[in-house]
């Protein structure tokens, strides 16, 4: 995703690229964080990816689908960490790069991306 010259290393214009994503994904997830757990839960990733994506839109059950791969089990519930969620974060915005289809098709097409990858 941040090899933009596929020379299979991260050149320091990318590394300071990777780096602005990362920080803005933390600051999208601590402004999310409403309860200042250090994990996101699923009101506050769906509000979270609906930031970071925009203009794309994604449904509470893309999202619940994105806690179970990605999150862990705590106190009963699917949540993301920090890591958790950037890891999260570069996984769609890599997917995503590129797709020409309808926006409300992106979950669709994210989904079966994952499960090929």
């Amino acid at each position: 995703m941040f090899d933009d010259n596929a020379n299979g290393e991260i050149e320091l214009s990318e590394f300071v690229q990777l780096y602005h994503y990362v920080r803005r994904w933390r600051e999208i997830f601590l402004r999310h964080d409403a309860d200042n757990s250090g994990t996101i839960e699923l009101d506050e990733l769906l509000d979270s990816l609906n930031t970071v994506h925009a203009p794309l839109r994604f449904s509470r059950g893309f999202c619940e689908q994105m806690l179970r791969r990605f999150g862990r089990r705590v106190s009963g519930q699917h949540c993301l960490s920090l890591d958790q969620f950037i890891a999260l974060n570069a996984g769609l915005s890599r997917l995503a790069n590129g797709y020409t289809g309808r926006p409300n098709d992106i979950e669709n097409y994210l989904l079966k991306r994952l499960r090929d990858s």
